[in-house]
């Protein structure tokens, strides 16, 4: 998967662990870094609480927009 979840992780300089205590889901940092790089799948749950997080839409997240905040 084409995703921008490491790209925003980083612009709001936060660690895999931060985000994964930031969220209410329970996830590892290895699956979370598999998702970042493509080799591994996102659940919906996982993808709306990142979205909510980097108050970033969905679309955002998975490349099918450019605009970035949600208002």
């Amino acid at each position: 998967m084409d995703n921008r979840i490491r790209e925003i992780r980083h612009e709001k300089g936060m660690t895999l662990k931060e985000v994964i205590n930031s969220i209410d889901i329970n996830i590892s940092e290895p699956h979370l870094s598999n998702i970042e790089v493509g080799r591994g799948g996102i659940s919906i749950k996982l993808l709306v609480e990142l979205s909510k997080l980097f108050n970033v839409s969905t679309d955002y997240i998975l490349k099918r927009s450019n605009i970035k905040e949600i208002e």
